[in-house]
């Protein structure tokens, strides 16, 4: 399925789309959104036959009384509704059988034309919708003056972006002492249900780790006949995935944290220029910047030939009411291959990273 095949969740008006109703429905996420959503599909009339999930425990089980499949037994179910509970829906699209006559249900906005240049190829052909940004960033960014925002999108690169960019001073104030004990309380204050241990924790950055590393595995095999990896942005160097454990590691990033055991820190971006890099890495940090090319061109002035580079990305779709957090970008896998052309890299594998994200592996053309 593809992305102009999805249908809206929600009506103009925030109701539940009434179509919704015309045929048995599967619910995709067992989650409070997913235990949400039988309550508005009963007061419409609609019938629940299933949840589907990928990682749900009960996967074979049920969830609220009803049976959990797994997404490769949506083949198995003609003529159905499937509503997608969660922001990550393209990343699923693919598990939509085209030939069992399924419609797609997810929350995204309503578009109006715009005429905005998109941030990142430069192209005019773009729609718009009505935004904010939330509370928590309307203080700790905008000392509570929030500027008026749209959120945009891209119909050439499928770039989606926040209208308003948020300057130096802005950008300064939210991220100092990220992810420490003022933000988080800070952030709290927002968002009670805000846990920087479920996301950031020694668990989940394994995860993502083991992800890295298969994304990566699998399209240069051993990592052996690689002498370092730079993981650009990438905080602590916690991100540098296992299948590097016996290569020069760096990290470059403005924090100045302290790395993570067998990782150099480097302390300018003209002491990372000056190394003849195997391997680059940027992963989650060009969805909170605000002129992504700016830190893109820095990262393909420092390839080599043989140079790789390794581009990991969430992949998100706001719903229809877009309350613009600290992710002021959204990429998709079309995104992923506007930058190869636009900074003339090779893709030499793309593809989904889990369900949270998108990655690229380029090399120069």
């Amino acid at each position: 399925m593809i992305m102009e095949e999805v249908r809206h969740l929600y009506m103009p008006d925030g109701k539940v789309n009434p179509e919704i109703a015309d045929r048995k429905i599967i619910i995709w996420g067992c989650g409070d959104r997913g235990k949400g959503l039988l309550k508005h599909f009963s007061d419409i009339g609609g019938e629940i036959e299933c949840f589907c999930d990928t990682n749900y425990d009960g996967l074979g089980g049920s969830f609220c009384g009803k049976q959990v499949i797994a997404p490769e037994s949506l083949a198995e179910y003609i003529g159905r509704n499937i509503v997608v509970t969660f922001t990550f829906w393209p990343q699923i699209l693919h598990y939509i059988p085209s030939d069992k006559d399924v419609c797609m249900y997810a929350n995204y906005p309503y578009w109006t034309n715009s005429g905005d240049r998109c941030v990142l190829c430069g192209s005019t052909r773009t729609v718009s919708c009505e935004a904010r940004f939330v509370e928590f960033l309307d203080d700790r960014m905008f000392n509570m003056n929030p500027p008026v925002t749209r959120w945009v999108h891209c119909e050439d690169c499928e770039f989606s972006f926040s209208s308003y960019r948020p300057d130096d001073e802005e950008m300064s104030r939210f991220y100092m002492d990220y992810r420490g004990e003022g933000y988080n309380r800070q952030r709290m204050k927002y968002e009670p249900d805000y846990s920087d241990e479920a996301m950031f924790g020694e668990e989940s950055i394994r995860y993502r780790r083991s992800l890295t590393s298969n994304f990566i595995g699998s399209a240069i095999g051993s990592a052996g006949s690689y002498r370092n990896v730079l993981d650009y942005g990438g905080d602590k160097g916690q991100f540098i995935p296992e299948l590097f454990e016996d290569t020069s590691r760096y990290v470059y990033d403005i924090s100045g944290k302290e790395t993570v055991s067998g990782v150099k820190r480097l302390e300018s971006l003209e002491e990372a220029a000056s190394h003849d890099w195997d391997i680059i890495m940027n992963c989650c940090t060009l969805e909170h910047v605000s002129y992504p090319d700016e830190i893109l061109d820095t990262i393909v002035s420092m390839m080599g030939r043989d140079t790789l580079f390794y581009l990991e990305l969430p992949c998100e779709c706001y719903g229809m009411n877009v309350s613009v957090h600290e992710h002021i970008n959204e990429f998709t896998h079309q995104t992923l291959k506007t930058i190869g052309d636009r900074f003339s890299l090779e893709i030499l594998e793309i593809g989904d990273i889990g369900t949270f994200g998108i990655a690229a592996l380029y090399r120069k053309r």
